[in-house]
């Protein structure tokens, strides 16, 4: 049994000792007091990590149901390569509006919510929700009432199986298989990181930022392409929260010096960065596909009652 091992899930900061095969069983899971937050409290979830991460049923690559209703085994490419098609094929007949996003990580994995920004732009998705492993990079915020806030970035325990992807690995596969990523952009990145580093990178970035009408949604799969694969080992994931870090730096400069973070207070991102989910409708998606009047298809499909499936797309607006 290895020693102790400092993790967290959601909002618990905890402590396992791993063991089984391969070291990979959570032997022994308690809180960890040294947390500044959960200071040892430890709640039923994570309590349970070990059912979640070893479960016989986890699935660890892609599945497509089979004519039959069996399930046949995918290798990744072929997975995007469907998918994207599939949810092309739904946006450009009826409408983003008509897709509902469900997603996010395990085990209050909150990075891949960010992630998912792409996605849905990229497909006009109006509609989404979020269900909040131990294999992934976690982020974590603690909204107390000041000075308790607080915010944990957690590494990965476990190196995660090879047929598995992490969530932003997923969502920028899609981004590319749908050709909404503009590769010019993504070199013109990397070329500024590798000459200048991060100051040179942050200042081509935000002329990006002003010059490109989709960074809203494109960014954090631009970073996790492009910072991501600088950070250490792991954690690619936090790529998405660099602009969000200048942000805090910004409002809350004193704070940051006070605790002993010394630097230059960083320029504004400003709105460009600052990404509202229903942004891309009210910017005018439609216009990606001009032959198309939404308003009269949605109206059509109201006055269609033939299909349980098409009441489901109404539920939302029904709903409002």
């Amino acid at each position: 049994m290895s020693d102790w091992k400092p993790t967290a899930e959601c909002n618990c900061g905890v402590e396992i000792q791993l063991g089984g095969a391969g070291g990979r069983v959570f032997e022994r899971i308690r809180g960890d007091r040294a947390h500044p937050s959960s200071q040892g409290y430890v709640c039923q979830k994570a309590a349970s990590l070990d059912h979640y991460q070893n479960n016989r049923d986890r699935l660890l690559s892609p599945r497509r149901r089979r004519r039959d209703g069996s399930f046949e085994e995918l290798d990744w490419p072929t997975a995007i390569r469907d998918v994207a098609a599939r949810l092309q094929a739904v946006r450009d007949a009826t409408g983003g509006e008509s897709i509902f996003y469900y997603g996010g990580g395990g085990q209050g994995n909150h990075l891949p919510g960010g992630y998912s920004t792409t996605t849905r732009g990229a497909l006009d998705v109006l509609y989404r929700s979020n269900a909040l492993a131990q294999e992934k990079t976690e982020a974590t915020f603690f909204n107390f009432d000041f000075p308790e806030n607080t915010f944990h970035l957690r590494h990965p325990l476990l190196t995660a199986p090879e047929s598995v992807l992490p969530e932003a690995d997923i969502h920028a596969h899609l981004a590319e298989e749908m050709g909404v990523l503009p590769h010019e952009l993504v070199q013109r990145l990397w070329v500024a990181l590798r000459e200048g580093g991060r100051a040179a990178f942050a200042r081509e970035f935000r002329r990006a930022a002003v010059g490109h009408r989709d960074i809203r949604w494109l960014t954090p799969v631009l970073l996790y392409r492009t910072l991501g694969e600088t950070l250490p080992t792991g954690l690619d994931s936090a790529a998405a929260l660099w602009p969000l870090a200048h942000e805090c730096a910004r409002e809350y400069g004193d704070s940051i010096r006070r605790a002993g973070i010394e630097g230059a207070r960083p320029p504004s991102w400003g709105s460009p960065l600052r990404c509202d989910p229903l942004e891309p409708l009210r910017r005018g998606l439609h216009e990606r596909r001009p032959q198309r009047d939404l308003g009269a298809d949605r109206d059509a499909r109201r006055q269609d009652s033939c299909g349980d499936a098409r009441a489901l797309r109404r539920a939302p607006e029904a709903a409002r």
